[in-house]
């Protein structure tokens, strides 16, 4: 049975006297596949659909059994949306400035099949699996804690979904998260090593040998290898080692003498 569904964009439009507006929109050309093997891209033999001028696609899945793939090494990947730069986002009919990589986890897809919506979204949702070691269900319902809206909507088309504060609160998420998952893939494309430097125990492995620092304060062997898929969507979200959060309360006190 085919999966079907949309790709879906947002931009930021400046000169907003009040909060800042974010349009929504879809990406037109982006390839859409099964990354059997998890490298961030939609390979020639991954067979990959191309979304049209609304953002849809429809992706043969069956295809993919002619490779005499097991059911395990599908489920163990993802269907991605691989957003190069001959793309267009249609929320500003512009090309696409650099790559970007979302996932959607198989529990979307077995929820919503005929109607997927592969967005930032989606993504968060995987990443949020991975790093948390959570359910697809648990995952969807702490993206949703962190946006105020019903779980039910996460994972709907932000173009089309209501009531209006449910659609702001989602395209404020979803614009911010495309901008991390961008970086994301500038890591792997640029073949950043993995974890940062300034996150390696023991200390930045790159000092060690340079003049001017002792053995006794750089002594770590950089042991790192360039970063994967899946460690760039991680890492994107620890930027040396310190996680993103979603409050930040700074308390205050104050010493007086009278």
């Amino acid at each position: 049975m085919p999966i079907k569904g949309v790709v879906t964009s947002t931009a930021y439009r400046s000169g907003s006297a009040t909060d800042p507006t974010i349009l929504a929109g879809y990406y037109q050309g982006a390839l859409v596949c099964v990354d059997l093997n998890n490298n961030g891209k939609c390979d020639p033999d991954e067979k990959p659909a191309v979304t049209d001028h609304t953002g849809h696609f429809t992706l043969a899945v069956p295809a993919l059994h002619s490779a005499n793939l097991p059911v395990s090494a599908m489920m163990a990947s993802h269907i991605i949306a691989d957003i190069g730069t001959r793309a267009i986002n249609t929320a500003t009919r512009t090309w696409v400035g650099q790559r970007n990589v979302f996932r959607a986890p198989w529990g979307q897809v077995e929820e919503h099949h005929g109607n997927l919506v592969i967005s930032p979204l989606s993504a968060e949702v995987a990443r949020m699996m991975e790093a948390n070691d959570a359910s697809f269900e648990s995952a969807k319902q702490n993206l949703a804690a962190r946006m105020s809206v019903p779980a039910g909507t996460v994972l709907e088309d932000v173009n089309t979904v209501g009531p209006r504060a449910t659609m702001k609160a989602m395209l404020a998420e979803s614009n911010g998260l495309s901008n991390r998952f961008a970086y994301a893939v500038t890591k792997l494309d640029r073949g950043d090593l993995y974890p940062d430097a300034l996150a390696v125990p023991g200390g930045d492995p790159r000092l060690n040998g340079k003049v001017g620092v002792t053995p006794e304060t750089a002594t770590t062997t950089d042991t790192r290898k360039p970063i994967t898929f899946r460690q760039s969507q991680q890492a994107a979200f620890n930027i040396e080692g310190i996680p993103r959060y979603d409050h930040i309360f700074v308390v205050m006190l104050e010493n007086k003498a009278t």
